[in-house]
């Protein structure tokens, strides 16, 4: 796991702006994210291109540095192959020399091969650059489901710049235009996270998952094409056999061990309370025994997991540390908001980032995660209640929902001293969306009527007519073109579709990524290894959720292996309780926290509205902890980035 940055000269422009001192500029890029890979760097300038790498050595030893060079390809690579030995024995490889050589060699011998088929060949997570010195092109990829970040700015003085993270580009140079996009703003504020591709920034993108890019050096041409396809993967088919899916299921996480065999430290294993942890823990521990996990805490008890915890870890005897979180994360916020470069307000980050911290202090370069179980086997709290939902929905006429319902909604009146028998707003409104915007709104951290109360006019009319609603309905519409979309089990679909094109890669994964590699950690996520997927995407959903069960294929799967009492765990929210936290800070204090003068100074907001809802929340009228939350993240963004930003 490492870190990468790339320029491509795209003019004879972008060759004239690489200057005198190239070397100095791609080691400033390098420098902005030598946390990815504290363990050795390098580059090269080729032709028009730069390539830089810095290093997390955990196998290969010194056959792994990079960037890797055979005849005419050049290459650079973060992630893991799980399958390299495979693919290195399909090419040719000899058993002996297979096992001498990095994944990352044996891909840059596969492409030479393979050319870009070789990218639905990997089995694992990456994201890559390659520089085909005699066509004069460059390839950048990424993995299936978004798993490793990459991120481009098209143009930046004729040259394409590419980045694991927004740091490295903007390291480029001080030429990059940081216009924000309003739209993505909206996305920020109502889900915490921006939907891909996009980014905070108008000129910067991340590329999209299953997808490579090959541009040509010093042309303007480019081509985009997608070696997988999610909907395809969607397309219905039976259930495996249980034989099947714990056969499929076990070799996956114990892969991740054998992986690290000869390594000094094996994988820790973030813990938690639920399903999910609970069997990677299970699996790797008996494949081998001695694994360490790590939880996270919380002073308050109906956040926190860790007396289930240790009541596993004693009896599986797996070695387990916790810490308890407290208000002061809170006040200590700034090193975490810092990770993102960019406004990012899932507050998972905060314990996320103190498991890192707690694997690093004890000398681990590889964690395992239970990320992705939740998307692909129906596993998360809304899941069940969009079920709700949707099933009273479809009691109820199309007309009746859509034109009465929608509109008695909107003149419905929404105030705390209504009865709350009464305070049926949220419920109207729901009824009367689309199941793209019900789903949405369902996934906010703040939800439309507030979003409505807060923004600015003058930032409304910078929206215009988009909005997040109207994007989760654009992408919905591909799975509506491709698959029919009446019944209840239709829309649970169409829903786990929209999670692994917006939540799953927005927000769950990159939270991984950055606060496991702040830490110079490699979070692995075996649910996610696309023989996984193969069996499951393709499922009819109610093989998994239903109105007394979820996840109940992952559950049969696992029976021979987990006893009841652990199969049938139903785990907590991985968040922190920020609305008793908020509440714990001085008042003073807590005011400075959340409305900066830069986020006054931005004109997005009606700054007397935030000030009510801050006084609402904080005298315990309300709950709007995610909100504020939100707004502390992008007071500390807009405070970094003062004099930088560019205005719409």
């Amino acid at each position: 796991m490492c870190g990468l940055v790339a320029v491509v000269s795209t003019t004879k422009q972008g060759v004239d702006s690489f200057g005198s001192a190239p070397c100095l500029s791609i080691n400033r890029m390098i420098d902005s994210i030598e946390h990815r890979g504290p363990d050795g760097r390098g580059f090269s300038i080729t032709d028009g291109v730069w390539l830089g790498h810095c290093r997390l050595s955990i196998v290969g030893g010194a056959s792994g540095a990079q960037p890797i060079k055979k005849d005419r390809f050049d290459l650079v690579f973060n992630g893991e192959i799980y399958n390299y030995k495979d693919l290195a024995i399909e090419i040719g490889i000899s058993d002996y020399e297979s096992s001498n050589i990095s994944d990352s060699e044996v891909l840059i011998f596969a492409f030479e091969k393979y050319g870009v088929g070789v990218f639905s060949k990997l089995n694992g997570i990456f994201s890559l650059v390659i520089h085909d010195k005699q066509e004069g092109l460059v390839y950048v990829c990424r993995d299936r489901f978004g798993v490793k970040p990459l991120y481009l700015s098209d143009d930046i003085n004729g040259s394409v710049v590419v980045s694991s993270e927004i740091s490295g580009v903007l390291a480029y140079s001080n030429e990059f235009n940081h216009e924000l996009d309003p739209l993505s703003i909206d996305n920020y504020m109502r889900l915490g996270y921006v939907l891909e591709p996009k980014t905070i920034y108008k000129n910067l993108r991340i590329l999209e998952p299953g997808s490579y890019e090959v541009f040509s050096v010093n042309e303007k041409t480019h081509k985009k094409e997608f070696y997988y396809s999610l909907l395809s993967n969607m397309k219905p088919n039976l259930p495996p056999r249980r034989i099947d899916g714990e056969r499929v299921l076990s070799a996956a996480i114990k892969e991740q061990g054998n992986i690290l065999n000869g390594v000094k430290k094996n994988a820790a294993i973030y813990l938690s309370g639920g399903l999910d942890s609970s069997i990677i823990a299970k699996y790797m521990n008996d494949r081998k025994g001695g694994y360490h996990s790590y939880t996270i805490g919380f002073d308050d008890l109906a956040f926190s997991e860790v007396d289930e915890v240790q009541i596993f870890t004693k009896k599986e005897k797996i070695k387990n540390k916790n810490i308890i979180l407290d208000k002061e994360q809170l006040l200590k916020a700034s090193e975490i908001i810092d990770i993102f470069d960019s406004p990012f307000a899932d507050n998972a980050s905060m314990p996320a980032y103190y498991l890192a911290d707690m694997a690093k202090d004890d000398g681990f370069k590889v964690s395992v995660t239970g990320d992705g179980a939740d998307e692909l086997f129906f596993g998360y709290r809304n899941h069940r209640l969009m079920f709700a939902e949707q099933n009273i929905k479809n009691l109820i006429p199309k007309f009746i929902r859509t034109k009465v319902i929608k509109n008695i909604a909107k003149i419905y009146p929404n105030h705390s001293s209504i009865p709350r028998f009464l305070r049926a707003k949220s419920t109207l409104s729901s009824l009367g969306m689309s199941f793209p915007e019900s789903y949405c709104e369902a996934m906010s951290l703040s939800n439309s009527t507030l979003i409505d109360l807060i923004y600015s006019d003058d930032f409304k009319n910078a929206l215009g007519k988009k909005n997040t609603l109207s994007e989760f309905k654009s992408i919905a519409t591909k799975f509506e073109e491709a698959y029919p979309v009446s019944s209840i089990n239709d829309h649970m679909k169409l829903m786990q579709y929209l999670d692994f094109k917006t939540y799953l890669p927005g927000s769950i994964l990159q939270k991984t990524d950055r606060t496991s590699m702040r830490k110079g950690i490699e979070a692995r996520v075996p649910f996610l290894d696309h023989r996984i997927t193969d069996l499951v995407l393709g499922n009819d959903s109610s093989e998994n959720i239903g109105y007394s069960h979820h996840k109940t294929s992952l559950r049969y799967w696992v029976r021979d292996n987990l006893v009841d009492e652990d199969r049938n765990k139903v785990k907590k929210s991985f968040t922190s309780p920020l609305d008793k936290w908020f509440r714990e800070i001085e008042y003073s204090r807590f005011i400075r926290m959340v409305v900066s003068e830069s986020l006054m100074d931005s004109k997005m907001f009606n700054i007397d509205k935030l000030h009510d809802i801050m006084n609402d929340h904080y005298y315990g009228r309300k709950n709007y902890g995610t909100t504020l939350w939100s707004l502390v993240v992008l007071s500390k963004f807009l405070d970094k980035s003062k004099g930088k930003i560019n205005r719409a």
